[in-house]
């Protein structure tokens, strides 16, 4: 399983920068989308997948990102993403979905709505967070 680690948005004049929770959804050992989670009522982060579905095109995977922890309960966002031969895709996250062509990197924000950001890579998408 993988950890989630605490992160800082970007420095703003006069304010602290924001915290959030990251965790990164990976396939065959590379990162392919990065999750950012502002400050929710519940706290802690985690992720978990099932068994991936294979057939003679192609490989799904999916899962759920955990929001919360086993004390208080959990608030889970599915997601689903079958990779092309690019490590693109389209990801299916919380319900909708998105193209990992126009960004990697996905927002929830307080109140767990979820955005994606235009961000290519985990370092873009800390300058991007709000």
């Amino acid at each position: 399983m993988t950890d989630s680690r605490m992160v800082y948005g970007p420095k703003r004049l006069l304010k602290q920068p924001q915290q959030y929770l990251h965790i990164p959804i990976e396939y065959r050992g590379t990162t392919v989308a990065d999750v950012f989670v502002a400050s929710q009522e519940l706290s802690g982060l985690e992720i978990a997948y099932i068994d991936a579905d294979e057939d003679d095109d192609s490989e799904t995977i999916g899962g759920a990102v955990m929001i919360g922890n086993g004390k208080d309960g959990y608030y889970n966002i599915d997601f689903e993403l079958t990779p092309d031969h690019r490590r693109d895709g389209m990801l299916d996250f919380a319900d909708e979905d998105y193209d990992l062509s126009k960004g990697r990197a996905f927002l929830v924000k307080t109140g767990y709505q979820t955005v994606q950001l235009s961000a290519q890579s985990f370092d873009e998408a800390l300058k991007q967070l709000p």
